[in-house]
């Protein structure tokens, strides 16, 4: 879930794809865990695939239940498909949920003010903090990895 919440909102609307793994330990038995591994990716439309494996294990060795499962989520006509690839089956799900896309604000204050922190940084996410918006930035060398995020100088 954290992964598919990851490429929301669709920055700039570019394509994504994200890894995801969990591992979780029963706090009841110690020696059962569960772990979920997959893919999300998204095209610049907003329609997602998720491709997730899943096996419940007991001392870490011996698997109990495995399984694994993937949906496709069409934007352009509102319709998620899960595919059980074992049963050969396809379940359409028509809904009326929309996906909210909204562009990124520009300011070149924000911009100018980042390059010339660290011309390696890219914007990676942006939100609002008490209505005003915020803008993250990102730069990722072997040297050291920094982050730091600028509030525009105006309301939107």
């Amino acid at each position: 879930m954290v992964a598919y919440l990851a490429l929301w909102p669709l920055q700039g609307k570019k394509p994504r794809t994200v890894e995801f793994q969990h591992v979780e330990w029963n706090s009841g038995d110690a020696s059962q865990t569960n772990s979920v591994a997959g893919v999300v990716a998204t095209s610049s439309d907003g329609s997602r695939v998720t491709r997730m494996r899943y096996a419940n294990r007991i001392f870490l060795l011996f698997v109990t239940d495995q399984g694994e499962g993937r949906s496709i989520y069409n934007r352009s006509l509102n319709t998620s498909y899960l595919i059980d690839d074992r049963e050969r089956r396809v379940t359409v799900y028509p809904c009326t949920c929309t996906w909210e896309s909204s562009e990124w604000p520009v300011d070149s204050e924000c911009e100018g003010a980042a390059k010339q922190y660290n011309p390696d940084l890219v914007p990676v996410e942006w939100s609002r903090v008490a209505e005003t918006p915020v803008i993250r930035y990102r730069a990722l060398n072997l040297a050291r990895f920094t982050e730091v995020a600028f509030a525009f100088s105006r309301k939107l």
